[in-house]
């Protein structure tokens, strides 16, 4: 589980579109630059960061419990840290979380409110109460209409126009909206006042990645992953999402052995550890190894038989790289199969790219095409 605003932003990369685009025609030709933001050295956390001794401990259990899906467990150790640290944004972030774990979004509570509603007018009314930076940051984050959001982070940021954590919270609004000059700018003015500041680092990374930056994506996604290693309101889970987000953005970049590194130490189960050996085939591909590839790609759909992308990574691999008819015919069969169930706008792609390919194969790999 990870805090709202990543779960609300797209992955740095497209995912599975990415995946079998490398698999089929490689990485770009071209290296894109540098990071465009100053790195700081590692430093002490912000006052908004900022635990008494002992706690971070408990923090870092609490965050693992609730990842685990033990939100009962994570809760009370979380409600009783944020009232002890009311200024600290990241425990009021996973304390939200777990009142979501616990609550249905869709189940109707109070009348007829969703448990959602009922959470962010709860938010928001502690938030009226007592109008702190953190009190109005934190409301925001669980609002739904955007400019309600930024009404919110400009009261906090007229308590406090130095709090890095309500420009990353502007900026996080502003990117969910597509606007990518404002998010940067909002991001850049946290990173001002606050140059290691963690959320933002993330959010750098994930918007350079996500305008063709990829080369400084890289940089600054590495010096996220190594201070996010020693903070204990990271999750396990975020840890992995950052290191298989590196890995993707070395591929895209032609850099596959350093991918293939940082995929070898990572480890996952299900659906994670499926997403792991895609982007792992993709590598091996590009290390010319296509039997290393495929056995990657098995895996994949072993680790998440429900996977889409491993069943087209496989397809493509015996199509174009193996020019094994009968294998790529009865992977892309798989392809439809998984995908016939499923309404989203990937699977519709995934469904159509199969039919197209099951028409043409026979002509295609027997003419080398």
């Amino acid at each position: 589980m990870a805090p709202r605003e990543r779960r609300s932003l797209p992955a740095v990369l497209s995912g599975a579109p990415l995946l079998a685009a490398l698999l089929l025609v490689g990485p770009a030709a071209c290296r894109s630059s540098g990071p465009s933001i100053p790195l700081a050295p590692i430093a002490e956390p912000g006052p908004y960061d900022r635990l008494a001794p002992g706690a971070a401990e408990r923090l870092a259990a609490a965050v693992r419990d609730l990842e685990a899906g033990l939100a009962g467990a994570a809760y009370e150790p979380l409600e009783t840290l944020a009232r002890s640290h009311p200024r600290n944004v990241v425990v009021g972030r996973w304390l939200q979380e777990a009142e979501s774990a616990l609550v249905d979004p869709q189940a109707p509570v109070a009348g007829e409110q969703e448990g959602a509603d009922v959470l962010r007018r709860a938010w928001r009314g502690r938030a009226d109460a007592d109008p702190s930076p953190t009190a109005l940051i934190l409301a925001a984050r669980l609002e739904d209409d955007p400019t309600a959001a930024l009404l919110l982070l400009e009261r906090a940021l007229e308590l406090d126009g130095d709090c890095a954590w309500a420009h990353y919270a502007q900026a996080a609004v502003h990117a969910r909206a597509g606007d990518w000059g404002a998010a940067r700018s909002s991001a850049r003015a946290a990173l001002e006042r606050e140059p290691g500041h963690l959320a933002t680092l993330r959010l750098w990374a994930w918007l350079e990645g996500h305008t063709a930056r990829r080369a400084g994506a890289i940089v600054v996604l590495g010096s996220w992953l190594e201070r996010a290693a020693l903070d204990p309101g990271t999750s396990p889970g975020q840890l992995f999402e950052g290191r298989l987000d590196l890995a993707l953005l070395l591929l895209e970049e032609d850099r596959a052995q350093e991918a293939r590194e940082v995929l070898d130490v990572l480890s996952a189960e299900g659906e994670s550890e499926a997403r792991r050996l895609a982007a792992l085939a993709v590598a091996e591909v590009m290390l010319g190894d296509p039997l290393a590839a495929r056995a990657a790609a098995d895996q994949a759909q072993e680790a998440d038989r429900s996977a889409l992308l491993p069943a087209a990574q496989e397809a493509l691999l015996e199509e174009f790289w193996l020019r094994n008819v009968e294998r790529a015919r009865e992977s892309w069969r798989r392809v439809l199969v998984l995908s016939g169930s499923r309404a989203d706008l990937g699977s519709l792609m995934q469904r159509l790219r199969a039919q197209v390919h099951l028409g043409r194969l026979p002509r295609a790999v027997e003419e080398g095409e």
